[in-house]
């Protein structure tokens, strides 16, 4: 007798744990008498009934496919030293985006609020990957890209945020361009007698060399290609301001030729600092 008792306990036990998911569905109910005997094909029907029940009840709650949550959703979890959480959503190759919040409110902060009350980053954006970091678009196309190495493109960017932009921050170079000139330096830094750059006040976007004529003196040239004209550069000698001018010149498809010429017209060489802009097209 007691074993039937067991089953009995068991069946009821299994039906109560699944109550807890809150979804609406109705359980096939048993009532024993003591002695019966339940057989295992009328027991299995009674687990099968009721889980399927339960499993129904809980895709219609959650639906994969697209299903309505009314009122509030939380979901907990442990924070995990991988930069796991409590909620994790998985993009396939060919999903146009793994979520979408959307929202038509007039007042607010937007369609998505995220509060941290502690003192980490409110929000982290991680590219595993060789993707952008991210993209802000507006009903027409990418206008605020963050590329891969913090690089930020500002404009018209396309429907994929790889157009030209109109104004852009290169993270590596340091500098700030836009399509109406540089605004601030394209390049600038400092480089000595023997046309050695001086890195730590420099940018990392030029080279400087030894040039063949005139001799001393040395040749820059800007990365990213164009021609020399495409720039406006200032020169100006390190020290030695009243005993040597400097000139500006043009030695072949890309080098911006540097010298100093003394009161007597002897070319010498000399330390300096110089500053590059780019022309506004025309």
């Amino acid at each position: 007798m007691k074993k039937h008792r067991r089953i009995r306990v068991l069946v009821l036990s299994i039906a109560l744990g699944l109550s807890v998911w809150g979804a609406a569905f109705t359980f096939t109910t048993a009532s024993f008498s003591e002695g019966d005997v339940l057989s295992a094909e009328a027991l299995n029907a009674l687990l099968n009934n009721n889980f399927q029940a339960a499993a129904s009840a809980t895709d219609e709650k959650l639906d994969l496919s697209g299903g309505t949550i009314d009122g509030t959703l939380r979901v907990n979890g442990d924070a995990s030293q991988n930069g796991g959480g409590a909620l994790f959503v998985s993009q396939t190759n060919n999903a146009l985006s793994a979520g979408v919040f959307q929202g038509n409110a007039n007042t607010g902060f937007g369609a998505v609020s995220i509060k941290q009350q502690g003192t980490a980053p409110v929000l982290t954006l991680r590219a595993s990957g060789l993707g952008q970091v991210l993209i802000g678009a507006n009903a027409s196309g990418a206008r605020f890209v963050v590329e891969n190495d913090g690089s930020i493109s500002i404009g018209n960017l396309g429907s994929v945020g790889t157009s030209d932009p109109t104004l852009r921050l290169d993270a590596e170079a340091g500098t700030v361009t836009n399509d109406v000139g540089s605004g601030l330096p394209v390049a600038f830094g400092f480089i000595g007698s023997d046309c050695s750059l001086e890195t730590e006040t420099s940018t990392s976007n030029f080279s400087a060399a030894e040039a063949d004529f005139p001799d001393p003196s040395c040749d820059i040239v800007i990365d990213g290609g164009g021609s020399p004209n495409d720039y406006v550069v200032i020169v100006t000698p390190d020290g030695a301001l009243e005993t040597l001018t400097p000139f500006t010149a043009i030695n072949g498809p890309a080098a911006i030729n540097v010298s100093f010429l003394d009161a007597d017209d002897q070319f010498h060489a000399q330390a300096f600092h110089f500053v590059a802009f780019k022309k506004a097209a025309p």
